[in-house]
C-alpha cells in the first residue's frame, strides 16, 4: 500500500473542499495585460511557523491570496493587479508555504492618478 499516494489524495480532497467553501473568484491582470481567473482565499492575517517551529500570527496590511492545490509561476504573477475586498492591489511577491499552496503577497496598487484634484496631487 502506498501511503504517500493515499495521503496526497486525501490532502488534495481536503484542499478542494476548502477552496469550494472559502475561496472567491478573482481575475488578475498580468504584466502582459492578459487576464488570469483564479480561485483563492483572501486573508489579512495568517498563521505561519517561526524558524523555531512556533506558530505566529502574521498580519498583511494589503492581504494575501492563497491558492490551494496549485503552484503558480512566480515570474508570471509578480506585478499583476487584482481587485480584492480591500480595493485594487498589486502582487509584490509569490511564495510557496508548502508543497501544495501558492501565496500571493499583495501591496498597494501604485496609480498615477491624482488623489485630490482640489490640491493637485
Amino acid at each position: 500500500m502506498d501511503f504517500d499516494s493515499l495521503f496526497d489524495r486525501a490532502l488534495q480532497k481536503a484542499d478542494s473542499a476548502l477552496t469550494n467553501v472559502m475561496a472567491s473568484e478573482y481575475e488578475l491582470t498580468l504584466k502582459d495585460n492578459s487576464t488570469q481567473p483564479l480561485q483563492a482565499i483572501h486573508s489579512v492575517q495568517v498563521i505561519e511557523k517561526s524558524p523555531a517551529g512556533d506558530q505566529l500570527f502574521k498580519n498583511y496590511k494589503n492581504g494575501v491570496l492563497d491558492v490551494l492545490n496549485e503552484k503558480l509561476d512566480k515570474t508570471r504573477f509578480i506585478d499583476a493587479t487584482v481587485t480584492t475586498e480591500l480595493g485594487i492591489k498589486q502582487v509584490s511577491d509569490v511564495i510557496y508555504p508548502d508543497e501544495t499552496c501558492t501565496r500571493l503577497i499583495l501591496t498597494s496598487f501604485k496609480s498615477t492618478e491624482m488623489v485630490n484634484d482640489d490640491y493637485g496631487f
